[in-house]
């Protein structure tokens, strides 16, 4: 069985119209969570859906909804926050 990395993450300041690859940190291991950073800048004040995916090296992307199974694992969705830009 192949070991899934983080190979990419994306973000979206527009609730997923647009997508922009962040920086990646250092890949510190298997389980371990993997850093990231993008800086961003808004043209206009007010409501915004910030959302961040990532992909593996073998090119799965984390889809728009969660695919649970029996068990209640593989929450694995695409991350959204709102948030208010003053």
């Amino acid at each position: 069985m192949a070991i899934l990395r983080v190979r990419l993450v994306e973000v979206s300041v527009d609730g997923g119209r647009s997508w922009r690859a962040a920086t990646l940190g250092a890949d510190i291991g298997r389980f371990s969570f993997r850093e990231w950073r993008l800086p961003v800048s808004f043209a206009e004040k007010g409501k915004v859906l910030l959302q961040v995916r990532a992909t593996t090296n073998s090119g799965e992307v984390q889809p728009a909804e969660a695919r649970w199974n029996p068990s209640g694992y593989l929450r694995n969705s695409i991350e959204s926050t709102p948030a208010v830009i003053i």
